[in-house]
């Protein structure tokens, strides 16, 4: 007893030191505390009811121990961890989920790391609510340096978006928001305003820092070039195709795109009905070598489809061949050859959804084609099992 009010008046004189206010007694009875040893078993007798009041797997508690073993941290800190995150907040189960995917967290330097970290994000627009929720769904933007990441790709967002409503922290509590804190380089900012100068809405300039921020830090001269390819080939700036056209290039060696534009001619289309496809739907490119011809020959050999008909229907080379394009092509094959439906049908058939093939396809001519479903399952169980 004598050890444990020594220890917990020295925790409580931490914590001032460390801004924080004393701990209430209902916290102290949330996360109990022990006498302090610098041994191991120490380690492990002092911060095991905490963990365990996090509802720690094993696991993860176990890491927690070793880092502050092998690290030989103050067995103060993950009190004052929780304390500070606490006062941000955080709820309990909130703290197990991020102590859970990311435990060394406990250990963080409170004065260093944790507390610059939510002070900064707090101050620009980044507080209560969406604080909590932000780190809970990514603790891992409590590892990112605040010098290097945080403060600069703020700033940065701040500026490039200052006269419309857009804020950074606008974009990063949005979907999947918190990625470009972790793809920040110093050439975001060049980039964002090659896009804007290329004619580029903001909104899809945001919907780019949410799908692919990695692209926007590539090297300034890359990208800019990147972008006057996808002007060249005649994207409109103003579509999202546009930004879907520089993704797609950007993240593809020339030797990759080549095989692909090959494999394209190996079925006789030229150069410019490759370029007029990507323009459609760029991400027919992102597609193997091998899916591609697979789904040419298949198209051709079956509905004896061209160029035409590809340009009409360009999603079809990217959709799976055994779940989605064999057992639907057994049908339509079927329907066709009974005078069911006609050939001018056959793309449509491919990309509606299961629901609208299943009535319009299926249940509408099972009148004249009785045995269609049954078909059409045993098509789709065979495809299973080659999975």
């Amino acid at each position: 007893m004598f050890f444990r009010i020594i220890w917990q008046d020295r925790l409580h004189q931490q914590l001032r030191n460390n801004g924080v206010p004393r701990p209430s007694l209902s916290l102290l009875q949330f996360f109990p505390l022990r006498s302090v040893s610098s041994s191991p078993s120490s380690s492990n007798s002092t911060l095991q009811p905490l963990l365990n009041s996090l509802s720690l797997s094993q696991e993860a508690a176990s890491t927690i121990l070793k880092e502050i073993d092998l690290k030989n941290h103050h067995l103060d800190r993950p009190p004052i961890v929780l304390n500070i995150l606490h006062s941000y907040g955080f709820s309990k189960s909130q703290l197990t989920s991020i102590f859970t995917r990311h435990p060394s967290l406990l250990t963080a330097n409170p004065e260093k790391t944790l507390k610059p970290k939510l002070h900064f994000l707090s101050n620009n627009g980044i507080s209560g609510h969406n604080l909590t929720a932000l780190i809970a769904l990514d603790p891992s933007v409590l590892r990112r340096s605040l010098k290097k990441r945080l403060i600069p790709c703020i700033s940065v967002l701040n500026s490039f978006f200052a006269d419309g409503d857009t804020t950074a922290a606008s974009v990063i509590c949005g979907k999947r928001g918190t990625w470009v804190l972790h793809k920040f380089t110093e050439s975001m900012k060049p980039n964002l305003d090659t896009l804007r100068a290329s004619g580029v809405p903001d909104s899809s300039i945001l919907k780019m820092l949410a799908m692919r921020p990695r692209t926007l830090s590539r090297d300034v001269d890359e990208f800019s070039e990147i972008v006057g390819e996808i002007r060249e080939m005649g994207f409109d700036p103003n579509s999202m195709m546009f930004i879907h056209g520089i993704c797609v290039l950007a993240a593809m060696k020339k030797s990759k795109w080549d095989s692909k534009v090959a494999a394209f001619k190996c079925f006789g289309w030229t150069d410019e009905q490759v370029k007029a496809l990507f323009v459609k739907q760029p991400r027919i490119m992102n597609s193997t070598v091998e899916r591609i011809q697979l789904v040419l020959e298949f198209f051709k050999e079956q509905f004896g489809w061209t160029v035409d008909e590809f340009g009409k229907y360009p999603l079809v080379l990217f959709l799976s061949l055994k779940r989605r394009i064999i057992p639907r092509g057994f049908i339509v094959k079927n329907l066709i050859l009974r005078g069911l439906i006609k050939k001018t049908r056959v793309g449509n058939a491919f990309v509606v959804s299961d629901e609208r093939f299943l009535n319009e396809y299926l249940l509408r001519n099972i009148g004249e084609f009785p045995e269609i479903l049954d078909m059409y399952q045993s098509k789709m169980a065979m495809s299973c099992l080659v999975d």
